[in-house]
């Protein structure tokens, strides 16, 4: 394929990218995915055509707007967000642009590639595979013992949201009691936190004697480390209610933190409850 036709390509992609990034801001949602799919197919297919193995690699010929390697991202938690709701994409299709992605990318993106998998499983559930996703989650957790967040996504989406057809408290309660028992070296807070919301939404007596336990387990992790916050930070939460429906604020850029203080984007956080 010759320099001219690859520039065209290269252009052809970066406006198909940006038409979507417009339509997003627009919160239309059609004409986003519309224009994403075909960004995809194209950068799917010149990679083939150009023999790129990976994405670091494409961006190094690709001079546009926006890297490829965010872009993917970007996508990812577009199919994510919407998939079984406004969006009319196949679950096959969804899931062929998570293989690829992750596939795709550098030998350096472990984190990124780890994300993608887990993103495939949350589609696979909300997208009417439960099972599907149930099973991809407990593989992905028994590959990657060591990465936290796997358990947490898994059982997000079956309590994060009420209203979901997919709402089980107790189910969330059995996916992260079940990882606890595993060896984390960071990040076990977000854990412990996780699993004494969900005792707390369903609010009975055994379930308040459960999370004063896991309060005790908690503070006794942190006293092994070399900081140790106060206790009182901890005890804090048995006062804390249960997540609320989320009221009209102002707006808050899909990319900025959370305002709820876990750390994560607002899009990956409260922002998939908007």
């Amino acid at each position: 394929m010759n320099t001219n036709m690859n520039n065209e390509l290269f252009k052809s992609i970066d406006e198909s990218m940006q038409d979507g990034y417009t339509h997003l801001d627009a919160c239309d949602i059609e004409k986003t995915a519309s224009a994403w799919s075909s960004t995809y197919t194209k950068i799917r297919q010149l990679a083939e055509d150009m023999k790129i193995k990976d994405v670091k690699e494409f961006d190094k010929e690709f001079d546009g707007t926006q890297f490829v390697f965010n872009w993917i991202q970007d996508y990812g938690d577009f199919l994510e967000e919407n998939i079984g709701e406004t969006l009319e994409i196949p679950l096959e299709t969804t899931l062929g642009f998570f293989h690829w992605a992750v596939g795709f990318q550098g030998p350096d993106n472990d984190h990124t590639r780890k994300s993608l998998k887990g993103q495939s499983a949350v589609c696979m559930i909300r997208g009417g595979s439960p099972q599907a996703g149930d099973e991809e989650f407990q593989k992905l957790i028994e590959m990657h013992p060591d990465f936290i967040w796997y358990p947490i996504w898994w059982a997000d989406e079956y309590y994060f949201i009420k209203n979901s057809p997919n709402y089980d408290i107790d189910k969330a309660i059995e996916i992260l009691e079940n990882a606890v028992t595993l060896k984390f070296d960071k990040d076990k807070d977000v854990l412990y936190e996780r699993l004494i919301e969900t005792y707390k939404i369903k609010g009975s007596k055994d379930d308040m004697e459960r999370v004063k336990e896991l309060l005790d387990s908690w503070i006794t992790e942190y006293k092994k480390r070399d900081s140790s916050p106060g206790t009182e930070d901890f005890k804090s939460l048995l006062k804390r209610e249960p997540p609320a429906e989320p009221a009209p604020k102002e707006k808050i850029g899909r990319n900025d933190p959370c305002p709820c203080g876990s750390g994560k984007k607002y899009k990956k956080c409260c922002g998939k409850v908007v």
